[in-house]
């Protein structure tokens, strides 16, 4: 997990968010760009801030008041320090404080008191630049976040639909290390897989409460019960055969991760952990595809 020192605005900058991330929150952004984005404007502004401070310090020591030539050099600091904060995220009342400091150096202000205020803005910028962290993606696990599709095919999300969300949240909580998140959608996104078969083999009308009140057990028997009766009623052909085999084939994948559910429950009733996540993804990616394929 990586904290960065960095803060989020909401306010736009000509007509977008400041933050690429704040215009696009579900992409993954590399430190790389976010150094190349904010680090140049960064180190202008605590530059600015720092030498505002080194001009204060250095007159600190004399008693007399800031003259014409030091309250210029002090104005050219703090514009600078000012125009850069424009272009930061930060908070309206910290921005608030410089346009204050600069009416107070221009009105006559002693060395204590502007070291005083500069202190507080340096401390006010470094509180404000700890509030926003971000989280590392391992690169092998980046592919979970930015492409679900590419895991589950783009063919099993178009094709059953009302699983598209939690399939795509499960991968991407496998790619965060939510295990247990990632276990939990997988679980929601099958049983509407699974009911979506139930109704493609026409047993519906065998759930009298309907099929949501169900348990993946009863509906597991009931699917095994017509496949069996489709062997005994359809005509003997290759059309036959063919059907038959698909249908094994989903009755087999969908045990699986029934199989997979219960192990993952005898070792951890509260939480999941990476394997178990894993294979329950792999078993899940199996028995969607299993339900958009053809023979």
């Amino acid at each position: 997990m990586l904290g960065c020192a960095m803060i989020a605005d909401e306010t736009p900058v000509n007509g977008q968010r400041f933050w690429p991330w704040g215009e696009q929150p579900s992409k993954l952004w590399g430190l790389l760009n976010m150094l190349n984005f904010c680090a140049p404007r960064f180190i202008q502004m605590m530059l600015a801030l720092e030498h505002t401070m080194a001009l204060v310090l250095m007159r600190q020591a004399t008693p007399h008041a800031f003259g014409p030539p030091e309250v210029a050099e002090l104005n050219k600091a703090l514009t600078l320090l000012q125009e850069e904060m424009k272009q930061l995220p930060f908070s309206a009342s910290l921005k608030w404080e410089i346009s204050d400091l600069l009416l107070l150096v221009n009105r006559g202000i002693s060395g204590d008191t502007l070291e005083q205020l500069i202190r507080r803005i340096h401390n006010s910028v470094l509180i404000e630049l700890g509030n926003r962290a971000f989280l590392a993606i391992e690169p092998e696990h980046r592919g979970f976040y930015e492409g679900p599709a590419e895991f589950f095919s783009q063919e099993v999300l178009d094709a059953i639909s009302d699983s598209r969300y939690d399939l795509e949240e499960s991968a991407r909580c496998f790619a965060l290390d939510r295990w247990t998140a990632c276990v939990f959608h997988l679980m929601r996104a099958t049983e509407v897989a699974l009911h979506k078969w139930a109704r493609e083999l026409g047993i519906l009308g065998k759930f009298q409460r309907g099929i949501e009140y169900a348990t993946e057990d009863v509906i597991l028997r009931e699917v095994r019960q017509k496949i069996e009766d489709l062997g005994r009623t359809l005509k003997k052909s290759p059309q036959k055969a063919r059907r038959l085999e698909r249908e094994w084939e989903r009755y087999e994948r969908f045990k699986a991760i029934k199989d997979a559910w219960r192990n993952a429950v005898m070792h951890a009733r509260a939480k999941y952990t990476e394997q178990e996540a894993d294979d329950l993804m792999q078993h899940v990616r199996a028995f969607m595809r299993t339900l958009v394929n053809r023979p």
